[in-house]
């Protein structure tokens, strides 16, 4: 079984003898009826833990994946996926361009001006491929692991986590193998362990968790200092594209999508999966109030960590069209007011954009949510003010009210995630919930939103409005979102706002200058003409 993957490999030898040993002891646990079920509190796999500190990752590319995922099951019903995803990912997906478009004209001018290679640089591979810190055996030549296919499966779903056979060590596979193994019976004990288990102990990344999903793709269409993706201010000068406001549950499906909702897979695989019901109806719904609070936190995050930078401030981090639009006698921006100090740079526009939605979502009835709402507003006014005792603010003061927000965000995280663990009978959410947040976003929405708090606000309308027309159902939910697409206000909303991204493999230089032109000429009094058409054809409440 495992061979093939690890032919022409210089771990060849030592993987061989691991996967050996290894199996074995995972056919011993099958044998002995040592798995449990998948949401059981405890999984007994004692044979194959090893020291945590001689584990390693092993990289892979994406020839590792080709063999299953590529040209469909002869038999999906006893398979979680369809093995499309590779045919999908990798002549649509954007993210397979990822590393091609470094060797374009924009980027390699832009490491003329940086004394950078950027097909080399670790700032540009972290969001443009898969960086790998590990020493070079440990990218698997097997797999054909190569920096040109870009951001490939191992970016989302993760390194092998492995231990190696030697001395005083017990030799330890990862995910990769066992996941997608031919024997029958080392699959199916696999697929009872739970996702929490496979991603903690062997790196297998937990996609279905809508905060683990967002964050990972935050790091980079947000950023993370830790990880060193992050999109800075003399990068931006030196030509890269400006960053989109992000929201998670559209760009997912505008990658386009190599993976199927739960709502779209077979009755028998989801009582495999053991979703409750209303994490399969409300999927869309919880990823998108859950990314609004997360998407937030990742740029905290990223504020906060850029507080301890020697090169503070990072002029990123704040609003670029706060400097950089152009000035007007008559300026909707001052029609509008300031949060802070006119004339001091503000924080990054559209971080904000979702997060009472999130808030109302996390709330038990409305004036909970209002109350919520209330003390987010007085938490960042706090930390508005931290950025305003001078231009760019006072560091440590940022970063104080900075964690002090992301504390109390994660707290809101935790109150969504428990009340979907509930499930509907024992007080969680019921099929109402999108339904109910489209109510409040139509109540709540802002005389003056910025450019990109209106593309976020408009794309999270979508989603909870096909969600709630359709009643969950996934057939009808298509029906609704092609006969939209066909509508003149929509149409009309989405040429101003630019909601549609490029499709497939277009590369950004065809798409930005009418992009950057919206971004330019954006006034708040036509999006919402726009909108009201929009909402009328609709028949929204």
């Amino acid at each position: 079984m495992l061979s093939q993957r690890y032919a022409d490999s210089k771990l060849n030898i030592g993987l061989m003898a691991a996967s050996a040993f290894f199996l074995a002891a995972f056919a011993a646990t099958v044998a002995a009826g040592w798995f449990k079920e998948p949401n059981a509190d405890v999984v007994d796999l004692t044979q194959q833990k090893a020291d945590k500190n001689a584990e390693t990752r092993v990289y892979y590319g994406v020839g590792s994946c080709r063999s299953c995922h590529l040209r469909g099951f002869e038999d999906p019903d006893t398979f979680i996926c369809r093995g499309t995803e590779v045919a999908i990912w990798q002549p649509e997906d954007k993210h397979a361009l990822a590393f091609k478009v470094l060797g374009d004209e924009r980027a390699q001018r832009m490491g003329k001006i940086l004394g950078w290679d950027v097909k080399k640089k670790k700032e540009c591979l972290v969001c443009h491929s898969v960086w790998v810190d590990e020493k070079p055996e440990l990218v698997s030549k097997a797999g054909n692991f190569s920096h040109e296919e870009g951001v490939s499966c191992v970016a989302c779903h993760g390194p092998d986590v492995v231990v190696l056979p030697g001395k005083d060590k017990t030799p330890k596979l990862g995910w990769l193998d066992m996941h997608g193994s031919q024997n029958q019976q080392f699959r199916e004990a696999w697929r009872k362990l739970a996702r929490t288990y496979k991603h903690d102990e062997y790196g297998m990344s937990d996609m279905w968790d809508p905060v683990k999903r967002t964050q990972l793709c935050a790091s980079c269409h947000i950023g993370n200092v830790e990880q060193g993706k992050v999109v800075t201010h003399e990068m931006y000068a030196a030509g890269h594209p400006p960053l989109p406001s992000f929201e998670v549950a559209t760009f997912s499906n505008q990658m386009p999508r190599h993976w199927q909702y739960l709502g779209e897979k077979d009755k028998k695989v989801r009582d495999q999966l053991k979703f409750r019901p209303t994490e399969v109806e409300l999927e869309e719904t919880h990823l998108l109030a859950l990314g609004g609070l997360v998407g937030f936190r990742e740029y905290l995050q990223m504020l906060s960590s850029h507080t301890q930078s020697k090169n503070w401030p990072e002029f990123a981090d704040f609003s670029c069209y706060a400097c950089h639009h152009d000035l007007k006698s008559k300026s909707w921006r001052q029609e509008r007011g300031y949060f802070g100090k006119p004339g001091r740079p503000p924080l990054k526009e559209g971080t904000t954009a979702l997060v009472e939605l999130g808030l109302f979502h996390a709330a038990a009835n409305a004036d909970e949510a209002q109350k919520l709402i209330a003390d987010f507003q007085a938490r960042y006014a706090a930390l508005q003010e931290a950025v305003d005792s001078q231009p760019f603010g006072q560091p440590a003061a940022v970063k104080q009210e900075s964690d002090k927000l992301i504390g109390w965000i994660d707290t809101q995280v935790k109150r969504i995630q428990d009340r979907i663990a509930l499930g509907e009978k024992k007080g969680g959410y019921s099929a109402d919930a999108s339904g109910n947040l489209l109510g409040h976003l139509l109540k709540s929405r802002s005389k003056f939103l910025d450019y990109d708090s209106a593309r976020q606000q408009t794309w999270a309308l979508q989603t909870l409005y096909l969600d709630t027309a359709s009643r969950h159902d996934m057939a009808t939910r298509k029906k609704l979102a092609d006969t939209m697409k066909t509508q003149t206000a929509w149409k009309d909303l989405d040429d101003y706002l630019r909601l549609t991204l490029p499709p497939g493999q277009t590369k950004i230089e065809t798409s930005l200058p009418l992009s950057m032109e919206r971004a330019g000429q954006y006034e708040p009094r036509q999006y919402f003409q726009n909108l009201d058409a929009v909402l009328k054809q609709l028949k929204t409440p």
